[in-house]
């Protein structure tokens, strides 16, 4: 909806006064708006497109059997499994087989990813710890880069045009899981900023701060003059302790022990 400008205003820094008489409206901070491994961890909020289904059902019973954690020495003809053997991994505390890589794969991707798996597996349900950021979601997010580079990786003079089927999907995956190890942390979210973001939190932090700095205004003022912010919202509610210098005490000269 569209607000008239006469009802736009500035952080009020210092205005202890007007502060007391404005009732905010609610809206998500910016620390808690999920970035990087937080919109991972919730896949369950992130839904998959109808093409992860295509990309990945004719894959179910190589990931099935990778959730169920196999040895190793019986997972070698997979490139997860070759990598898991030669790096000498073993399996973590959590039961799973560790794999931190994810090509240059957006956290929004990997999220659709591993809500595939989690829709897809009733077994995946109970044991999400043994295979989000294992060997399973690694060999998922290969075969999602597998088909997103496909025209890339068939341009390779190395790929076997005159081969058979079998052999040419066993280069593509390959090349997918030498792509995933090298393309990790190239993605766009983890490269960019988010200006707006950073914008966002830095004028928070103006609204918010509690300090000597911002006098009595800071000390929890939105509102109380007013009622109640929006559907009771409180607006200090989990904001990052940095906020709070403590250095305000009783014998500063704006203190106001009824504020």
């Amino acid at each position: 909806s569209l607000v008239p400008t006469t009802d736009l205003l500035d952080e009020l820094w210092q205005d202890r006064t007007r502060r007391r008489a404005i009732r905010l409206g609610q809206w998500t901070h910016a620390h808690d708006v999920p970035v990087g491994e937080d919109i991972i961890y919730s896949f369950h909020d992130v839904p998959y497109p109808p093409k992860m289904d295509n990309i990945l059902a004719p894959h179910k019973f190589t990931i099935q059997y990778l959730i169920s954690l196999p040895r190793l020495e019986n997972i070698q003809h997979l490139p997860v499994g070759r990598h898991l053997q030669l790096q000498g991994r073993k399996v973590s505390l959590t039961g799973g087989y560790p794999v931190k890589y994810c090509g240059d794969l957006t956290a929004i991707q990997q999220a659709q990813v591993a809500h595939w798996i989690y829709d897809n597996f009733e077994e995946a349900r109970e044991t999400v710890v043994q295979w989000l950021g294992c060997a399973p979601f690694a060999h998922a997010l290969s075969i999602v880069l597998a088909c997103n580079k496909r025209s890339i990786l068939e341009a390779d003079p190395s790929y076997p045009r005159d081969g058979t089927t079998d052999a040419q999907e066993e280069f593509i995956l390959e090349a997918a899981w030498a792509t995933l190890l090298e393309q990790t942390g190239r993605s766009t979210d983890v490269t960019h900023t988010d200006v707006d973001l950073e914008c966002l939190s830095a004028f928070e932090q103006r609204l918010f701060e509690k300090s000597a700095r911002s006098g009595s205004a800071g000390n929890f003022q939105w509102g109380l003059d007013a009622g109640n912010h929006q559907d009771s919202w409180d607006p200090y509610a989990g904001f990052p302790s940095h906020w709070n210098h403590e250095d305000r005490n009783e014998g500063d000269p704006d203190y106001d022990e009824n504020e």
